[in-house]
């Protein structure tokens, strides 16, 4: 083959592609719907992972987070429980620092409100008389284990604030009664 016949040839076969449209094999309509097909696959997921979603199940993840952040538990505390019970080893505290604990604090309490304000939980002030503040609140969280089931347990809390001698409970509704009669109890105590 003569080199103006190769260059001819190989003019033909790129004006055949052009002509078909073709790029590496695929032809032109195809390759626009796979862009096209790509494209809403990323719109899709964007969606899906910036949804804002339900706020009470949000508030009820975040406050949930938060609480377990300040007693010093996640999901794998049990099983380092289980390992040092097995290995007779002593277990490194963990500490956090005083900014991240009055961060934890604030989202808790954010978190709190906003739960109220949705109507998932209620808000009780009650005064106590007898007893200090937090010594009411140790008799009843110490109870609180065997006085509510374990799931609306963890959405009760007890804030106590010292100086007027005032505990704020939030916990659901029907729960209220026995959280009345245990605070009324150890107040008496």
């Amino acid at each position: 083959m003569t080199p103006s016949c190769a260059t001819e040839l190989r003019t033909h076969r790129i004006e055949v592609k052009l002509a078909k449209r073709e790029w590496f094999g695929w032809d032109f309509s195809v390759r626009k719907w796979v862009v096209i097909g790509l494209v809403e696959l990323v719109i899709f997921v964007s969606v899906l992972i910036m949804r804002p979603g339900d706020p009470l199940e949000r508030h009820k993840r975040a406050f949930q987070a938060a609480r377990q952040k300040i007693s010093g538990r996640n999901w794998f505390t049990p099983v380092e429980e289980f390992y040092f019970k097995i290995t007779a080893t002593t277990r490194r505290p963990r500490g956090l620092t005083s900014n991240e604990i009055s961060a934890l604090h604030f989202q808790l309490e954010s978190n709190r409100t906003a739960l109220v304000k949705l109507g998932f939980v209620v808000e009780r002030t009650f005064i106590i008389s007898n007893q200090p503040v937090d010594v009411v609140a140790t008799r009843v969280s110490g109870g609180l284990g065997s006085m509510l089931p374990k799931a609306r347990h963890r959405f009760t809390l007890l804030d106590c604030r010292p100086k007027p001698n005032v505990m704020v409970v939030t916990g659901f509704a029907q729960d209220m009664r026995a959280l009345e009669n245990a605070i009324r109890k150890a107040d008496v105590y």
